[in-house]
C-alpha cells in the first residue's frame, strides 16, 4: 500500500516518487510538508503541543496557560487539524507571551478599574 500525501490536493504516491528518484522522501514533493506530521494521530499531535508549552508553565500562570491550550487545541467535529496547525507560522514562546499580555489587558478587573 503506497503512502499518500494527505496535506496537498494532488494526493501523490510518495513511494512512486521515491522509486523514481532513488532515495527516501521525508517531505511531500508537491506541498513540502513533512510526512512525519501526516503519520501522527490527533492525540499524538495534542501531546506534542502540550509538551512544547510545558516549559513556560509557572504556578502563577497555570490557569491562563490552560486556557491558551484549550483555545489552540480546538477542532471541529470532523476536523483533521487543530487550530494551531492551520496557522502558517506558530512559535509557542511568542504566542504565549502575546496571550499573557492580552489576558491582562482585557481582564475584567482591568476593565472595571478603567471605569
Amino acid at each position: 500500500m503506497s503512502k499518500k500525501c494527505e496535506l496537498c490536493a494532488t494526493k501523490a504516491s510518495i513511494e512512486d516518487v521515491s522509486t523514481i528518484l532513488g532515495f527516501q522522501i521525508k517531505f511531500c514533493p508537491h506541498c513540502g510538508k513533512s510526512l512525519d506530521q501526516q503519520t501522527k494521530t490527533l492525540e499524538e499531535r495534542r501531546q506534542d503541543f502540550i509538551e512544547a508549552v510545558r516549559p513556560f508553565v509557572t504556578e502563577e500562570n497555570k490557569a491562563e496557560v490552560n486556557r491558551y491550550c484549550k483555545y489552540w487545541l480546538e477542532k471541529g467535529p470532523k476536523a483533521r487539524k487543530y487550530r494551531f496547525e492551520k496557522e502558517a507560522t506558530f512559535d509557542h514562546k511568542k504566542r504565549l507571551n502575546r496571550w499573557m499580555i492580552n489576558s491582562k489587558k482585557f481582564s475584567i478587573a482591568n476593565t472595571l478599574r478603567k471605569r
